[in-house]
């Protein structure tokens, strides 16, 4: 992604934070078109369709994540190209022999799988689901051989032209087809482009590392960063299953209407954030390595801790208070109970926001074994959570006791890792409460004018003035800009 001469001089100095204003620039433009196409799209598409995408993405994300078995995440750690290059051409054939069995399974199993979630409509589609699982696991597998060569620009580019190519195709298909097929196929797209460019780019710039590649060398990997696959691939598909399992029975208990709400909730709430923290985390990730050989592994968690509380507390404070007023001005005012859900969301994912980006420590340390038991219990969590809300019968406690649960589990995990990279607990909670109090000036007027105006309108006028505050905040308190 070539930046323009003139904007180059707005970017920060230090190679971490440019890196990071590049991927995060780049994650803004892209959320900021999936914003603006989204109250289209909740007028072509019914809440039921946004529930059958729900379902299939979580087909999708519970599998893609671990298609490669995890090897990707040490392909930033060898010294040697050539054996990161082994680590890359073992990754990809893993994803590859993954795809065939999904899609032999799909093909067994298929039809008890969309009864047993209560998603019928979903069977037309059901072969989308192995060509999704290759497309997104060649781009997760490629984007960290490009993390690897710290070329942030290209994954920059790549993610740009994911937001554009899942809008296009949905929003054309939305208008031409009836039915979920375009939010479907638009969700496949979008996670699979890129996977060519970053190849290219990768075999121009490393042919000669590429032809070291050799099966022995690739068992010898293999076993060398074993643990991955056996203890980081459960974590994440514990993880997985555990952002998964509320659309499947919420599906399955309370019907695809109600999935379709949550989805849409958490997706507007979560998404823009978790792609900003995703660009962070890979810049960390690159230089957490580093870092962790040259001993100053716990300045740079500490720093990037706070840069993440600073910016990801009062935005989505903000976006929560006014959640309801905003769902129902921007998509309609049958999508106002997605609003209230994404209320119950804010305290777990502002930890997801702080949290995630540094939840590669125990990669970066080979510690996978805490992540393993971390995810192990946030997913056991989040079942009895939903299943004590569903025997009483209500979709609002169902959501609230998992959103709980989920904040617990992310906030310990968050301690864990500052710990571990030699921050303590005081340190975390002092920085938080500093945060916080520096936060309410800017969220108080929209709740002074929740309780003085009746009318949405003059609540989304003073949102957008507050918005206005915290985003001058947080470009003011961008890393390298002091």
């Amino acid at each position: 992604m070539k930046i323009p001469g003139f904007m180059r001089r707005f970017l920060p100095k230090s190679a971490f934070a440019k890196s990071v204003s590049i991927l995060v620039g780049s994650t803004a433009i892209g959320q900021t078109i999936t914003v603006l196409a989204s109250p289209l799209l909740t007028r072509i598409y019914s809440p039921e369709d946004f529930g059958t995408l729900a379902v299939f993405a979580s087909f999708l994300g519970v599998v893609a994540v671990v298609a490669s078995l995890r090897y990707e995440l040490a392909l930033p750690l060898p010294e040697e190209d050539e054996t990161a290059a082994n680590v890359l051409a073992l990754s990809l054939s893993i994803v590859v022999a993954n795809t065939l069995l999904v899609g032999f399974l799909v093909w067994l199993f298929g039809d008890k799988l969309v009864k047993i979630v209560n998603a019928p409509r979903l069977h037309s589609f059901l072969w989308l689901v192995p060509l999704g699982i290759m497309g997104a696991g060649f781009y997760q597998v490629l984007s960290f051989w490009a993390v690897r060569k710290k070329a942030f620009n290209h994954i920059a580019q790549t993610k740009l032209n994911q937001s554009i190519g899942q809008i296009l195709t949905q929003l054309s298909l939305g208008v031409t087809v009836s039915g979920p097929v375009g939010l479907l196929l638009g969700q496949v797209i979008g996670q699979a482009m890129g996977s060519t460019t970053l190849a290219v780019l990768a075999w121009r710039n490393d042919e000669q590392s590429f032809k070291a590649v050799n099966p022995s060398d690739m068992l010898r990997v293999a076993s060398r960063y074993k643990d991955f696959p056996l203890f980081s691939s459960w974590s994440t598909l514990f993880n997985a299953l555990s952002l998964q399992i509320p659309v499947v029975l919420l599906s399955y208990l309370f019907g695809p209407t109600v999935t379709g709400l949550y989805s849409l909730g958490y997706r507007v709430l979560q998404t823009p954030m978790s792609l900003i923290g995703q660009s962070i985390g890979q810049v960390f990730f690159s230089s957490a390595a580093e870092a962790n050989r040259s001993g100053s592994i716990s300045v740079v968690t500490r720093v990037i801790f706070h840069r993440l509380v600073q910016v990801g507390l009062p935005v989505i404070l903000l976006i929560g208070v006014a959640a309801p007023e905003l769902f129902s001005f921007v998509f309609g005012s049958e999508w106002q109970v997605a609003g209230v859900y994404a209320q119950w969301f804010v305290p777990w994912l502002l930890l997801v926001f702080i949290s995630s980006p540094l939840s590669t420590l125990p990669s970066v340390l080979e510690k996978q074994q805490l992540e393993m038991a971390f995810q192990a219990t946030l997913l056991l969590s989040r079942i009895v959570s939903l299943l004590i809300g569903a025997a009483l019968g209500n979709v609002f406690w169902a959501i609230a006791l998992f959103a709980l649960v989920s904040a617990l589990c992310w906030f310990a995990f968050m301690l864990c890792n500052m710990r571990m990279s030699g921050n303590g607990a005081g340190l975390v909670l002092g920085i938080i409460v500093k945060e916080l109090v520096l936060a309410i000036p800017m969220i108080l007027p929209v709740v002074i004018a929740k309780a003085l105006f009746s009318s949405t309108i003059l609540v989304i006028i003073v949102v957008v003035l507050s918005g206005m505050i915290i985003v001058y905040r947080v470009l003011k308190l961008l890393p390298g800009r002091e």
